[in-house]
């Protein structure tokens, strides 16, 4: 990582695996430049260096070797002076296994660790004193705890910065907005079943990724503009055109099932525990399931 005109980056040496810089002074291959490691003389494996506002951040254990098995990664921030400090949160809690440092909205958004679960952070401001804020989650929402990964970064697209995390519904596809406002992109798998979205690639105006759902296996889903919404209100199934579409709807029965299907290929998220075709522009609901419907109401754009 380029930092201050010169190349940072993690290395192992007679301390053990610790962060070294390279400039052009050096003239015979890579020179140590004086930077020692977290820990001097014990293994601090710094990773994930990410340059933000003028600070170097990045994650580092600081137990002595014999303990490395059983250490726990902190955030640490480093300055043009190369002096490294502990970044806490506002709590003053330690951030463990901080990854997917991500520049959003020109702020640094990351996933670490605190004694509540893991959660999402953002620093807004390096300043003489660094802290992390927390980010609210939607009550119950924690993300994902997989492992930190040094080249990771959360995707973002059209505003909003995406992420799996897992709750009352499962593991699903979240978004942050510009506001700092958390919410559920999409149930992709209806009820408490998980869909366990990854793969994430932003690619023209969409976001790209693999998802799973009990009826179609894994696939490849994107994002788009938000869908017209199908659900059942008491005796009613209701649709409701979200996005203001241009919708040209056709609705039919094969004497098992009713078809609803958008004929200009505007997608349609059925909340239905029952369905195919689910965020496509045709889904297919089993008349049996209908069993109390007594009407279908239609709420188009004018």
């Amino acid at each position: 990582t380029v930092y201050n005109g010169s190349l940072y980056f993690a290395a192992t040496s007679h301390w053990g695996r610790g962060l070294f810089r390279y400039n052009d002074t050096a003239h015979l291959g890579v020179k140590h430049s004086g930077v020692k490691p977290i820990n001097p003389g014990h293994i601090s494996d710094p990773a994930g260096l990410t340059e933000f506002d003028g600070h170097l951040f990045f994650r580092a254990t600081t137990c002595s070797g014999h303990h490395h098995a059983h250490a726990s990664s902190q955030l640490f921030s480093m300055d043009s002076n190369e002096h490294t400090s502990i970044v806490k949160t506002n709590e003053s809690e330690s951030l463990k296994h901080a990854s997917s440092f991500t520049v959003f909205d020109g702020r640094l958004i990351f996933a670490a660790n605190t004694h509540s679960g893991r959660g999402l952070y953002s620093l807004e401001s390096s300043g003489e004193n660094v802290r992390a804020e927390a980010i609210p989650l939607p009550p119950g929402v924690v993300l994902d705890c997989a492992g930190p990964s040094e080249f990771s970064e959360f995707p973002v697209q059209d505003g909003n910065l995406f992420f799996s995390a897992t709750g009352a519904l499962g593991t699903e596809l979240y978004r942050l907005d510009s506001a700092g406002q958390v919410a559920l992109m999409t149930d992709i798998q209806i009820g408490q079943g998980s869909s366990h979205p990854s793969g994430f690639v932003a690619f023209g105006d969409a976001l790209y990724f693999a998802a799973e759902t009990a009826s179609w296996g894994r696939e490849l889903y994107c994002t788009g503009p938000e869908p017209s919404k199908l659900t059942l209100v008491n005796s009613d199934l209701v649709f409701t055109d979200v996005g203001g579409e241009d919708n040209g709807l056709v609705v039919f029965s094969d004497g098992q099932n009713l078809h609803i299907r958008d004929e200009n290929g505007h997608a349609i998220a059925a909340q239905i525990p029952t369905v195919s075709g689910n965020r496509t522009n045709e889904v297919v609901i089993s008349l049996a399931s209908l069993r109390g419907v007594r009407s279908i109401v239609f709420k188009t754009r004018a």
